[in-house]
């Protein structure tokens, strides 16, 4: 038994702005920064001991990776290896990045819908969730790293659900889910044990994560 962690990225300029940010490597901005370190401390109060970290190569997570590192208990994190990969950079969205079109929009549900230069939603979620099989073990804490749309369809494979456009939790900054993960004969299995948003120093219950991240209208079992 394992456990794993998604957690969100953090603010840039075309967040603050309302614009699509797709896969643009745009840093945090100050507000983000100070942001990280709220993050990070109420991160540590809820995990400990990771014992591996995934990561998206846009430079945002990388200082809120740093600010994990610098605020962890004994400093565990300082010596850790973080696996750095554009596989779980935020879905290139070609000519439609920095338009202002609603990110959280249902549109964005259909896997054909893409801008000229960009990506399907299908190939986002498939080099993300190739990664994912490569990355997991099944001992430990694993940590991964990554953009709102990233997070939300490993939630969603995490919980068997198809919805696919990002919802409030993953489109606010300090969100990030706790799942334990077991390996079967056929892949992994999940089962919930929590959520949080840093910034409200919120957590969230199980039939919440299905209303709130999924979308939908009551639970069923992982």
């Amino acid at each position: 038994m394992g456990t794993t962690i998604l957690l969100n990225d953090l603010l840039c300029e075309f967040d603050a702005d309302g614009l699509i940010v797709g896969d643009e490597d745009l840093p945090a901005t100050d507000e983000g920064k100070k942001q990280a370190k709220i993050i990070a401390e109420f991160f540590h109060s809820k995990v400990s001991l990771i014992g591996n970290i995934a990561s998206s190569d846009a430079d945002r997570v990388s200082k809120l990776i740093h600010y994990l590192r610098v605020v962890s208990p004994n400093r565990y994190l300082i010596d850790t290896k973080v696996k750095i990969t554009d596989a779980l950079r935020e879905r290139s969205f070609g000519v439609l990045v920095g338009s202002r079109y609603d990110f959280g929009s249902s549109v964005f549900s259909h896997s054909r819908v893409l801008g000229e230069g960009g990506e399907s939603l299908s190939q986002c979620r498939d080099r993300a969730t190739t990664f994912l099989d490569l990355f997991l073990t099944e001992h430990g804490k694993s940590l991964i790293v990554s953009h709102p749309l990233v997070c939300q369809l490993l939630t969603n494979i995490a919980l068997e659900k198809s919805h696919t456009w990002v919802t409030s939790f993953w489109l606010a900054k300090g969100s990030f889910v706790v799942f334990n993960t077991r390996k079967g004969r056929f892949g992994y299995h999940w089962e919930f044990e929590g959520a949080y948003n840093a910034i409200l120093g919120r957590s969230y219950n199980k039939e919440e994560i299905y209303n709130d991240i999924l979308g939908t209208t009551g639970y069923t079992s992982c």
